[in-house]
């Protein structure tokens, strides 16, 4: 959308004459050597942007000329987005701190209304071009998060850690305690943790309570696990509250990238206290990745208790979404002691099939007594989603005994909850 209408000419020229007006009289009038300038001399040296602007014509001499900066402020009011960029580099150049910034603040404005696209591909070039000085100079002209559209603050941010890391950061977390562009601002405090992990904690401490399990997270899906050991000796390093956090976070993500290493370390990792690792996670991601029979190998050597009993149900719940009548015959052989681990394998399984499939797999159970874990965990899946009578409808499908018992102890308490629930009219 063009910046002023094609029909409202006069709303530039007024802009022009009172930018003009105001710089004019803010400094002391131009002594009569200083009529304005061409841009001549940017044609002599190629724009690092890769885009050129023509030079102007002298403007004749009058009793009282301009100052360079009024043409250059009059030019940065009425440019086209090609122009842009060699603005920008003009402006670097102002020697005065207050000017200079007065004038990269309406350009950048202007910039991310006008042409935000071209400002994020600029952005992702300055780093490594020879003008990468004019990264500070842009962040502090958008320092006011109305100047540059929210989508923009990332890539800013991440453009001055690769300049300054340290300062970058620093200036993503002032937005996020703004709780301005949040999501963003995780993602350069990852970004940041991959550069330098440490400043980014002590970053991180300064944030609000609430936003610092998110940041953790950013910072351990940004890890390097082609070296995990420095993620590990990281966590070691920090407070034994930011410890759990981060430990789990980093797991999260490290198993999605190589189950099997994560699974392994988390066997033997200890956290502070009473802090527990994503134990069903892992297991999950193990089975799939390695298969449930590699998993449950795994799962055995956890520690006795309810670390192991998470991994091993999650391997199975995991094994019952794609073969649920296999599952619950190895479940069964090895675990006898342990039935209600069918009610895990036959709830994940509802997920990939529909009820008429699920009661028939149940019908092909022996054993009663599994019939009715089994069929505990169906039921509980279905009521999570529709009405009692979806079940009732059907209970003369589910087989005589604990199976079709437990599916009507389920309706009778899943009605009883939703008449309580509902006011009195």
């Amino acid at each position: 959308m063009p910046y002023f209408s094609a029909n409202s000419w006069i709303l530039p020229a007024l802009g022009t004459l009172a930018l003009g007006g105001a710089i004019y009289f803010y400094y002391a009038p131009a002594a009569p050597d200083g009529a304005r300038k061409t841009v001549a001399a940017s044609k002599s040296t190629p724009a690092t942007f890769g885009v050129s602007i023509s030079s102007e014509a002298s403007a004749p001499a009058s009793p009282r000329p301009s100052r360079p900066d009024d043409a250059l402020a009059a030019r940065v009011s009425e440019a086209l987005p090609s122009e842009f960029p060699d603005l920008l580099r003009e402006i670097g150049a102002v020697t005065d701190p207050k000017r200079r910034l007065a004038l990269a603040r309406i350009l950048i404005k202007r910039w991310g209304q006008r042409s935000p696209n071209t400002l994020r591909d600029l952005l992702k070039r300055l780093p490594n071009s020879p003008d990468a000085e004019l990264i500070p100079l842009i962040a502090e002209a958008a320092d006011n998060p109305l100047r540059i559209p929210a989508d923009l603050i990332y890539p800013l941010a991440a453009t001055q850690i690769a300049h300054d890391p340290e300062r970058g950061a620093k200036w993503a977390v002032g937005f996020l305690a703004e709780d301005n562009g949040e999501l963003a601002c995780y993602e350069v405090v990852g970004a940041y943790g991959k550069i330098d992990p440490q400043a980014a904690l002590a970053l991180i401490s300064h944030l609000p309570e609430k936003n610092r399990s998110i940041a953790l997270g950013h910072i351990a899906a940004m890890s390097d696990f082609k070296n995990p050991s420095a993620g590990l000796a990281f966590i070691e390093s920090m407070d034994p509250a930011d410890q759990v956090r981060y430990a789990q976070a980093f797991f999260r993500a490290w198993v999605n990238n190589d189950p099997s290493a994560a699974a392994a370390t988390l066997a033997t990792f200890k956290l502070p206290g009473e802090g527990q690792l994503p134990v069903n996670e892992v297991a999950e991601a193990l089975t799939h990745g390695e298969g449930p029979q590699k998993a449950l190998d795994w799962a055995n050597t956890l520690p006795t208790g309810e670390q192991r009993g998470e991994a091993v149900a999650s391997i199975y719940s995991a094994w019952g979404r794609s073969a649920p009548l296999e599952a619950l015959r190895d479940c069964a052989e090895k675990y006898p002691e342990t039935p209600e681990l069918a009610a895990a394998i036959f709830q994940r399984a509802l997920t990939l099939r529909n009820t008429g499939e699920m009661i028939h797999a149940i019908k092909q159970i022996a054993d009663p007594r599994l019939q009715g874990h089994a069929t505990e965990g169906l039921v509980s899946q279905i009521l999570q989603f529709d009405p009692p009578a979806a079940v009732r409808n059907r209970l003369a499908e589910f087989p005589e005994g604990p199976s079709r018992d437990t599916a009507m102890r389920l309706v009778a308490e899943r009605e009883k909850a939703t008449a309580n629930a509902t006011p009195d009219r």
